[in-house]
């Protein structure tokens, strides 16, 4: 999932840049803290350093890499989120206080995720039987035609 949000910032303007860095900064801040919160979605993995964090590039989660270590340092031009991305790397690289509450983490994103599942299959199930209603009722309007041309 790369190349492509690198390609379409090589056409940006300097401000516009920043700007798309910026918002893909504090998205990686949102989403390192949701994750911190709910555990690691599946198919992802913690971002333990600054590097790994302005090396991340991902179009569906809409975040993009920079390559200036300017734009996360303490005295740089984001001092704010620099802050709280470095607060949320100390919480990423501290040991959970137990194991238990890592898997509690864990055990909540997939249960996130299988209510997702659940809620599409649900719907699914509905559209099917609405679907064999259908076909029941056209199935019995057939058979009765089908009778009443067999007793002429």
């Amino acid at each position: 999932m790369t190349g492509t949000a690198n390609s379409v910032k090589s056409h940006l303007s300097p401000k516009e840049k920043r700007s798309v860095v910026l918002a893909s900064l504090r998205r990686k801040i949102e989403l390192l803290g949701s994750w911190l919160e709910d555990g690691l979605p599946p198919g992802q993995t913690w971002k333990k350093t600054v590097k790994e964090v302005s090396e991340w590039e991902d179009t569906e989660l809409e975040v993009t890499r920079w390559k200036s270590p300017n734009i996360t340092a303490p005295s740089g031009p984001n001092p704010n989120e620099a802050r709280a991305l470095v607060a949320l790397l100390k919480q990423i690289n501290t040991p959970a206080a137990t194991s238990l509450e890592q898997e509690n983490r864990e055990l909540k994103a997939t249960v996130k995720a299988l209510s997702g599942q659940i809620a599409r299959l649900a719907r699914q199930l509905r559209v099917s039987e609405r679907d064999l209603r259908i076909a029941s009722a056209q199935a019995s309007e057939v058979a009765s035609a089908t009778q009443k041309m067999d007793d002429r």
